[in-house]
């Protein structure tokens, strides 16, 4: 795909955008914010492509926001029988919103016509917050509609949390204008970026990533350095101007696996209630951050937030210089039995153990259209793969082949 990766077309009055299949998503948004254009939909990380993006139903936070999948178009794809398909919202909007998450086996995504916005300026607010807060409030259904975009860390083996909410701005408000300003210079300052290469280069990539490698000799350190961590990054508040580009993607440090999942919006408080006590009852060593993300109800069929507002619950465990956590296993395994126990679906490129049964009773339907169109598109299942013959056995596969399965 890195041979599709041009941007074939802008319509500034449509506000739409014509893309190849390979063009990273930090790409085309740089090319948005270019012509005064922004996606609604903006990933944590977006040095992925487009159409991988659509693979797995990508998500931004807040509940006015969906999958990148639902701001699709139009979509053309080359099917297992050599035939160009195109699916247009216009034709057949149902055909579209089966084809968009297409989990790599409808066939090659070549191009993609994205549905895009005005480009706005946005203000975001981050500060610490208790645990108990967080559940009789942070993560109530009442406090996340408040905000255009909310998310919520919380750092394991700690009591504390870390949210973060923003709305656009009108810069043409003086004193809005005026902060924004101060923001800027204050960005220039050589201690300012003396700082932030400090806490980031230095201490998040080389400190923090050595001390990891030290709780995977000795895991009774983790509840220490979860703290020190939190104190460290999590413990004053916040604020910053820019972009949804710059507002809303953020460092992953180093390799690790990652498990998200996808459930009620409504669930989030019992969500992190129930993770208190699963740590604290399996004497598990989870890495940080837990992150509670939001969106809203998904029209794409296998969405994991389709059809009700959503939830996501991600748990990063990390690979410090090559290192695999001890507990990396049974924290993922427990974890998945907490989310399908509360209806959770769980984010296609992560961890997860899924078959045929765990498929038909999260998506129903959904499940059997997907696989209606997969046949007529692929007849001799030419983009058919473990992965996938996995979510199509009775006995569920693993989501995730490594030596960390071994």
């Amino acid at each position: 795909m890195t041979l599709f990766d041009k941007i074939l077309h802008i319509d500034k009055k449509e506000k739409r955008i014509t893309c190849e299949g390979g063009v990273l998503m930090r790409t085309l948004m740089e090319v948005l914010d270019r012509e005064g254009l922004m996606l609604k939909c903006v990933p944590s990380y977006v040095e992925t492509t487009v159409a991988g993006c659509l693979a797995t139903a990508t998500h931004s936070s807040g509940l006015d926001t969906h999958s990148l999948c639902d701001y699709v178009v139009a979509l053309t794809l080359i099917d297992g029988t050599g035939q160009t398909r195109e699916f247009h919202e216009d034709q057949d909007r149902q055909r579209l919103r089966t084809a968009a998450c297409h989990l790599g086996v409808l066939g090659a995504v070549v191009q993609v016509t994205l549905q895009a916005e005005e480009k706005s300026v946005w203000h975001l607010h981050s500060r610490p917050v208790s645990i108990a807060h967080a559940v009789k409030h942070s993560l109530q259904l009442t406090n996340v509609q408040k905000h255009e975009y909310y998310r919520l860390w919380w750092v394991p083996h700690t009591r504390m949390c870390y949210h973060s909410f923003g709305k656009r701005v009108d810069l043409a408000n003086p004193v809005i204008k005026g902060q924004y300003r101060a923001h800027e210079k204050q960005k220039k300052s050589i201690w300012y970026r003396l700082g932030a290469a400090l806490r980031g280069d230095w201490l998040r990539h080389t400190v923090v990533q050595r001390c990891l490698w030290l709780t995977s000799f000795f895991p009774c350190l983790q509840p220490l350095v979860n703290k020190l961590y939190r104190r460290a990054f999590y413990s004053s508040a916040q604020t910053q101007f820019g972009s949804a580009l710059e507002c809303f993607t953020f460092d992953c440090l180093f390799k690790q696996w990652a498990n998200e999942w996808a459930v009620d919006a409504a669930s989030a408080p019992e969500v992190l209630r129930r993770l208190q006590d699963m740590i604290e009852k399996d004497n598990l060593h989870l890495h940080f951050p837990i992150e509670f993300r939001f969106s809203g109800a998904d029209e794409t069929l296998l969405s994991p937030a389709a059809g009700r507002q959503t939830c996501w619950v991600g748990v990063v465990m990390y690979r410090p210089l090559g290192r695999e956590a001890p507990d990396t296993i049974r924290c993922y395994n427990r974890f998945c039995e907490l989310m399908t126990a509360m209806g959770g679906r769980p984010h296609w490129a992560k961890y997860y153990q899924w078959g045929e049964k765990e498929m038909e009773r999260a998506y129903g339907e959904n499940w059997s259209a997907f696989l209606r169109l997969r046949a007529e598109l692929d007849p001799k299942d030419i983009f058919v793969n473990e992965w996938f013959n996995n979510l199509l056995s009775l006995t569920p596969g693993n989501s995730t082949r490594s030596n960390m399965n071994d």
